[in-house]
């Protein structure tokens, strides 16, 4: 058979650039000293034969993969993966010629010894990107401890070897932005969680943006007043009437901090169909991946960096696998956007 129609080989590599075995290895390797353009030349045909590495073989020769696992709960809303968060850890990845596998698990498979992440059973991968958020089958925790991987935890908030954005912070200054221009009735909303729940059953950050918000209202001298969700048919009706409740107090709030896009929507929905303005009549902020808008307006939040803790998760989990030493974890900033529903309260 001709040498065209072989499969490249470094050798058939070696042989047509007329250069050792060991020089092509260094080239297509990235390592070692070698003359840039003979790295170049020898790069170049090796993309044009259409060569591709061993990586068995090249696992074999470094103990490395230069994989990692991303894991994932089947479970709804427990393993959110927003897309600029999967573009920073995608980013460092090639930064680092790495690349990704991805494993959903069904936390009932847990109970079952084949039921395990074959990254974890085979230990096909150099790291763990663990994204399971809130709710943590404490088998999956007592696998990960058991074999020992490199792990990350994204978007949770542990002590250890995870990166998650500083919501209680975050929340801090969004309720100091409203006090700065001279509102004292503020509320927060927050209609969709289980605030009296232990906080393992719900994502960190819920408990945190209350606790930001509260730590504001005392620093301020302030008394907090929470909104949540009515119990009670109509349930289609249950925010609205949240909210028509607590505006009709004699000392009814001028400003709301909200959980989310999805509470603020609740709050400037029945803020419009009583009769008030955003934000001439009513502030509301909230906390967003992305600049939320509302009525044509750019709502005031504090921005979640996603793509920083994709790119700051990977960043540790390359040192965890170098140094096989745990990482105190880092709680990243949220950025303030001003948006268009921040204002003096009315009279103000």
């Amino acid at each position: 058979m001709a040498e065209a129609l072989l499969k490249p080989t470094m050798t058939l590599l070696a042989r047509k650039a007329g250069v050792s075995t060991m020089t092509v290895s260094r080239a297509l390797g990235g390592t070692g000293r070698i003359d840039p353009d003979t790295r170049s030349r020898i790069v170049q045909m090796a993309t044009e034969a259409g060569y591709r590495p061993n990586s068995a073989a090249r696992a074999m020769q470094t103990g490395k993969f230069h994989c990692v696992s991303l894991l994932l709960s089947t479970v709804d809303g427990r393993s959110t993966l927003p897309a600029d968060l999967l573009r920073g850890v995608q980013e460092e990845l090639l930064v680092r010629d790495m690349h990704l596998n991805v494993s959903m698990l069904p936390d009932e498979a847990l109970v079952q010894k084949w039921g395990m992440p074959s990254a974890l059973r085979r230990q096909m991968c150099d790291g763990l990107l663990i994204n399971y958020t809130h709710a943590i089958p404490t088998k999956l925790a007592e696998a990960i401890r058991r074999h020992a991987l490199p792990s990350v935890w994204l978007n949770n908030k542990q002590p250890r070897d995870a990166v998650y954005p500083d919501d209680f912070n975050a929340a801090v200054q969004l309720t100091e932005k409203l006090i700065a221009v001279g509102h004292r009735r503020i509320a927060y909303a927050d209609f969709g969680h289980r605030l009296s729940d232990s906080p393992a059953y719900e994502h960190y950050s819920v408990t945190d943006r209350l606790r930001g918000y509260e730590h504001a209202m005392r620093g301020a001298g302030l008394m907090s007043m929470l909104v949540t969700r009515l119990e009670g048919p109509p349930a289609s009706d249950s925010v609205g009437r949240s909210f028509n409740e607590v505006m009709a107090l004699s000392n009814r709030p001028t400003a709301f901090v909200t959980y989310g896009i999805s509470h603020v929507n609740g709050v400037a929905y029945s803020a419009l169909q009583a009769g008030l303005r955003v934000p001439e009549d009513l502030s509301i902020v909230t906390f967003d991946a992305m600049i939320p808008k509302i009525i044509s307006k750019e709502v005031s939040a504090m921005l979640v960096p996603n793509e920083s803790i994709g790119r700051t998760a990977m960043a540790m989990l390359t040192a965890r696998i170098q140094r096989a030493e745990s990482a105190e974890s880092v709680a990243l900033p949220l950025e303030f956007h001003s948006g268009q529903t921040i204002a003096p309260p009315p009279g103000g």
